[in-house]
């Protein structure tokens, strides 16, 4: 009896449903079944097969490029002024080393060659590297310090500088900073506005940077390595100058950037990441250090450091500043470095040296607990400290693995940020400038100078915002309607089912379990008939 109910229900329901098409299971005739199972099976692969090329559509996050509206905003214009870096040659800097340290032997003349091949990643004989280690260590300097201490300064190397054809301080503008290259003479975009405010304002089509450049050591004329980039540029390789030649530099970029206001972060979370920091390069250099085991010198500076980790939000910087507090009552004392940042905790003392090594000690545990790094701290963290600094030697082999590029194998996931600049240099001979008029010109010697435009062609350069179009909402939406068309499982359908799962067949269980006083009685007189007989 209770089977009988519950079947008599499912039944019912088979029989009336709109669900496609079950109905025919209780057609008399056998046509109908057998149509309707092989229309069934049809439809449910054609689901199948389109629900995996969703599916598959999902994973390879289809989006939208868009031109930015804010391509005139001073933002925006700040923003199209790369990083000019200008550098003298490693052959300068190693003839400053020879004179310094009063080095005259034969072997010594090597040095100079050595150097610029080592920096520039390639092939450099064994015994010159083990020379210039020699000569390092016996005068108990480094090659960071031969970069930076050997070195002019940047007012003998910039001369004249002209921003919007107006003149302005080079000193000012440049900074001399120990990069990839070796040293060299930093101009930042975020530099001119402090020189002259308004001017960035303004909605120039074209930003104009004019420099006139001298890299010589004493009588001997050397040519200047000239770099411009963006943050997040991958592969970026200097330009060599030569003296007494004009270069007439045009740049035009195109930027993707990521719509903020949209949910792509949970989309391409393994696809990209999304640090404003990183790079690519960051990351091959890093999987070239491990190899090599020990860390480059001269781009201690410009590492992003935790990059596996996002920067913390709001939300998350609190748990991250919350234990911070409480480590620095266990340790008794406050990180000096931080001070500018806080205005609290002031009653506890700066920690010293000694105090400071407790402070710093949970510093990247704290971080994966939380699950985010402090977006205040990257630029006061030193990296990499558990490999030593590479000697002339094995820097030969860091820079050779990472020109190369197929010595080292690792995982290093594209930046989101993409960026692309067309960049045409054409050089020309300065022969006739006696008679210009133009003040940059006035005075020049022709012999050691390298004068510099550089033209960055605002108005041919664009910026995209990248936006999914895919999120889970939309493929919810597409997987419901390849249901609706080839199941026929709408919402209609959806309702039914559901009234009969908590409405119906309860019931019907119900029912079937309770006594039929009818059928008790019947029972009961067949008993007594055949007694009585």
């Amino acid at each position: 009896m209770r089977s009988s109910k519950v079947s008599v229900a499912i039944r019912h329901y088979f029989k009336n449903t709109t669900l496609h098409g079950f109905k025919y299971l209780c057609s008399v005739h056998s046509v109908d079944r057998i149509g309707w199972l092989v229309c069934c099976v049809a439809s449910a692969c054609c689901a199948g097969w389109l629900c995996a090329v969703l599916w598959a559509r999902f994973l390879q996050v289809p989006a939208l490029l868009a031109v930015s509206d804010d391509v005139r905003t001073p933002t925006y214009v700040k923003d199209s002024v790369p990083t000019v870096a200008v550098c003298p040659p490693p052959e300068s800097v190693a003839d400053s080393l020879l004179e310094k340290l009063s080095i005259n032997t034969s072997q010594a003349k090597q040095i100079p060659k050595t150097l610029a091949r080592l920096l520039t990643g390639q092939s450099t004989a064994k015994d010159q590297l083990v020379l210039l280690d020699e000569i390092l260590t016996a005068h108990n300097v480094t090659l960071t310090q031969v970069m930076m201490n050997f070195t002019q300064g940047c007012d003998a190397y910039t001369k004249r500088c002209r921003y919007q054809k107006k003149a302005l301080p080079c000193g000012q503008l440049f900074t001399k900073e120990l990069t990839y290259w070796g040293m060299c003479c930093v101009m930042r975009a975020n530099k001119l506005p402090n020189v002259r405010s308004g001017l960035l304002a303004q909605p120039h089509s074209t930003q104009i940077v004019e420099l006139v450049l001298q890299c010589t050591h004493g009588s001997v004329l050397y040519g200047c390595q000239f770099v411009s980039y963006y943050r997040g540029q991958e592969w970026v390789e200097p330009e060599t100058l030569f003296a007494g030649y004009y270069y007439m530099a045009q740049l035009r970029f195109t930027t993707i950037l990521e719509n903020q206001s949209s949910n792509s972060h949970s989309l391409v979370e393994d696809a990209c990441v999304h640090d404003r920091n990183y790079s690519r390069v960051i990351c091959m250099r890093r999987c070239a250090e491990n190899a090599c085991g020990c860390r480059d010198p001269l781009q201690f500076q410009y590492r992003s450091t935790r990059t596996e980790l996002p920067l913390c939000p709001a939300a998350r910087l609190a748990c991250l500043r919350a234990s911070e507090f409480k480590r620095e009552n266990a340790c008794g004392c406050r990180d000096p470095l931080q001070f500018q940042y806080r205005s609290t905790r002031t009653e506890l003392p700066l920690c010293p040296a000694a105090r400071l090594a407790c402070l710093r000690a949970s510093e990247f545990k704290r971080e994966n607990a939380c699950g985010c790094r402090d977006p205040l701290q990257f630029q006061y963290r030193s990296t990499r400290t558990e490999l030593p600094l590479c000697p002339a030697a094995r820097l030969a082999c860091l820079r050779a693995s990472e020109f190369k590029r197929d010595n080292v194998s690792c995982h290093c996931l594209p930046s989101c940020k993409k960026i692309t600049t067309y960049l045409v240099l054409e050089p020309s001979p300065m022969t006739d400038i006696k008679h210009a008029i133009d003040p940059l010109y006035y005075g020049l010697n022709i012999t050691p100078s390298i004068v510099v435009t550089m033209r960055v062609n605002v108005g041919h350069s664009r910026v995209f915002l990248l936006n999914p179009t895919e999120t889970w909402l939309t493929l919810l939406s597409s997987l419901g309607g390849v249901f609706n068309m080839f199941l026929g499982v709408g919402l209609f359908s959806a309702l039914e089912f559901l009234y009969f799962l908590l409405a119906k067949l309860p019931v019907a269980i119900r029912k079937s379990s309770e006594i039929d006083p009818t059928a008790t009685r019947s029972r009961y007189t067949n008993t007594t008939s055949r007694h009585v007989r």
